[in-house]
């Protein structure tokens, strides 16, 4: 049996990866997909995705990764560029040296982008702890968040977000990623009186943010379910009808 990227930690009957909140509507026996539908439907979309990229085999998850990093790529950002196509390497042929070369193109990383992230995951596959699973999670939840944010007129590199660390060498001194908050245009939203409020996922944001970042997560979460039922995000050359 392949493991999750979580090490098989959807069978847990707490799912203590998710909020109090989250574990109160999962539901045994739904797959990944479903639990992450449901989830976000309840706008507890860092959860959601939480849930796709942990119950996902750790191929399938760093395949997730990649393409969702792949749809928000600033191909002005060589370092980037590199990453993704390292970890792109690692999803369709899981090999020893294409995890090292994953590892060593996110190093060279800020640790800032979707593509980092996406290369990270698959430098820490098989690690165990949920690693690859939290990297999976960082690059789909900045994807989101940059989807439909375009780049620069001058090709200069997206505005990091500052919450998120390069990994510790070790991983086994890793705990968890703390992620950021999505910062929306205030032209994109109606005049609100709501102040944020810290959610029970951890996310201080207003409902109707809430609201936004589940609409902005929604096709991420498409694209993985995607992944998830082998539909290849690169064509049939992606390998992805053959992964476990």
């Amino acid at each position: 049996m392949v493991a999750s990227a979580a090490e098989n930690s959807e069978s847990l009957p707490d799912w203590g990866y998710l909020s109090p909140t989250a574990r109160k509507i999962a539901k045994l026996g739904r797959t990944p997909c479903e639990q992450a539908r449901a989830l976000n439907q309840q706008q507890l979309s860092y959860d959601a995705v939480k849930a796709l990229a942990y119950g996902l085999p750790e191929q399938k998850a760093v395949t997730w990764a990649c393409a969702s990093a792949e749809r928000v790529a600033n191909p002005a950002n060589t370092a980037d560029g590199e990453a993704l196509h390292a970890a792109k390497q690692w999803a369709m042929n899981p090999t020893p040296e294409g995890q090292k070369a994953a590892a060593e193109a996110a190093a060279k990383t800020g640790f800032q982008t979707p593509a980092a992230w996406a290369a990270q995951s698959a430098a820490w596959a098989g690690s165990g702890a949920g690693l690859t699973a939290q990297a999976v999670v960082g690059a789909v939840m900045l994807a989101a968040a940059q989807a439909g944010k375009p780049i620069p007129a001058s090709g200069g590199i997206l505005p990091p977000s500052p919450s998120l660390k390069a990994p510790a060498i070790d991983p086994g001194l890793v705990t968890d990623m703390k992620m950021p908050v999505q910062k929306l245009p205030a032209t994109s939203l109606t005049e609100i009186s709501q102040v944020p409020d810290m959610g029970p996922d951890g996310l201080s944001l207003t409902l109707e943010q809430r609201r936004e970042m589940a609409k902005n997560v929604e096709p991420f979460l498409d694209l993985g379910c995607d992944v998830g039922q082998g539909k290849g995000p690169w064509g049939s050359s992606g390998l992805m009808g053959g992964l476990p």
